[in-house]
Parts: C-alpha cells; structure tokens; sequence
C-alpha cells in the first residue's frame, strides 16, 4: 500500500475502542460473586445441626415423647425450638459475614483495580437481605428432620437440602442475569441477588427487601404448620415412619 501512495490506515476503516462502563464496586462484586453465595450457606448450615438434634436426636433418645405430654401447645413446642434454630442460624450468618470483612480488609484489592463497598451500611443491607431467609431455613429444616427416624438419618437428608442454596449461587456466578423485581420474591435466589446488589453499591429501595422478607415468612409458617401436624401423629413420636 505504500509502494502504490495509499495510507494503510485505510485498510482498517472502523477503529473499535473498548470502554469498560461498569462501575469499580460492580466490578468487585464480580470478583467476590462467592460471598453472597457462602452467607445463604451459612443461614443453612448454621442451625443444621440443632435442628436435627430437637426433632430427630428427641426422637432416638425417646425424650420427645415426654415433652410432648406437657400440657403446652404442639405448636408452642415447633416455635421453640424454631426460635433456637434460628438464633443458631443467624449467629452463624453473622461470623460469616464477619469474616469476610476482616479477610477483606487485609487484601490489597486496590492494587487488582477492584473497589469493593464493605462499610457499616454495606454490611446492614447484606444482613437484612440474608437474615430473613434464616427463617425459612430453619422452618424447612425442622420439618425434613421430623422424618427421619435418627440423627444420622437426618443429617442425610438436610445436607442433601444444603443443594438448594448452591443451585442460584453457582448458576449467578457462571451466567448472570437481570435481575427484576419478582426474583427477590424467591427464596435463596432473592437473597443471593440481594446480597449481590448491596455489594455493588445499587439503590434498591424497600420493596426488594420486603418481598424476600414476606416470601421467607410464608415459607416458614407453611413449614412449621406442617412440623406441628405431624407431631400429632403417633408414628412419628414413636419413630415408626
């Protein structure tokens, strides 16, 4: 082309420029896409095992039976141990999301070009995106657990339940979408893309918090209306199913 007096800039007519529009803290929240995922966990894992130990473990050492002969509510005895599940569980959320905070704090994500938001309210928008979905978890694991005859048994059977969790966050991490506002009316998934918005620093408002709060109650009541019914079934104190 020079030997003929033509410019070779010519022969590349379109100059494309790559210009990155993503905003430092959505950039971080890409890199970190994992915590989200580990916080639903631990909502999860965190009162596995007293969970399994009221309803089940009661049932193999033979000591439900007796409290169940206390002239108390079945159902006030569900919402008690409920409520110890979920102390359980939300402690654990806690340390979790305690954690990533201070391993975070001693990483240079500067120096990788990633500006991630871990203040105070950061960190108040990922608890009560998280926290309400302790309930449903806790709710839905009491209720697998009074079906298992013993504690191993259900041990099995919520640790094939801790799937549930891992299903959005690893389907979030490899293909993300966009997100609308009914998603955070589902429970995990809405809390995972809660998380993940808070990290990136977006405005949501109220209404995502408080569809993932409603859903999660709604799953909870169902959860322990039915632990309740089946407490008043004899082969299930018995240990017979």
């Amino acid at each position: 082309m020079f030997a003929r007096g033509v410019s070779p800039e010519l022969a590349v007519p379109v100059r494309v420029d790559e210009l990155d529009l993503s905003t430092p803290e959505r950039t971080a929240a890409t890199v970190l896409t994992t915590i989200p995922l580990f916080l639903v966990m631990a909502a999860f894992a965190g009162g596995m095992q007293l969970a399994s130990d009221t309803m089940a473990g009661e049932r193999e050492r033979g000591s439900l039976e007796p409290l169940l002969l206390n002239p108390a509510p079945r159902g006030a005895v569900v919402a008690g141990k409920w409520l110890a599940t979920c102390a359980m569980a939300a402690m654990g959320v806690l340390l979790c999301l305690v954690g990533y905070f201070l391993v975070v704090k001693r990483v240079p994500l500067e120096d990788l070009g990633v500006r991630a938001r871990f203040d105070a309210p950061a960190a108040l928008g990922m608890l009560a995106a998280v926290l309400p979905l302790v309930l449903a978890a806790s709710a839905v694991q009491m209720w697998v657990s009074t079906y298992a005859r013993s504690f191993k048994e259900a041990q099995t059977y919520l640790s094939l339940l801790m799937v549930l969790p891992t299903l959005p966050g690893m389907m979030l991490a490899l293909s993300p979408i966009q997100t609308q506002t009914w998603m955070f009316a589902v429970p995990v998934l809405g809390q995972e893309l809660l998380a993940g918005e808070v990290m990136r620093g977006e405005s949501l408002g109220p209404v995502p918090f408080l569809l993932a709060l409603v859903s999660c109650v709604a799953v909870s009541a169902v959860a322990l209306r039915f632990t309740t019914r089946l407490l008043s079934q004899e082969r299930i104190i018995f240990g017979r199913s």
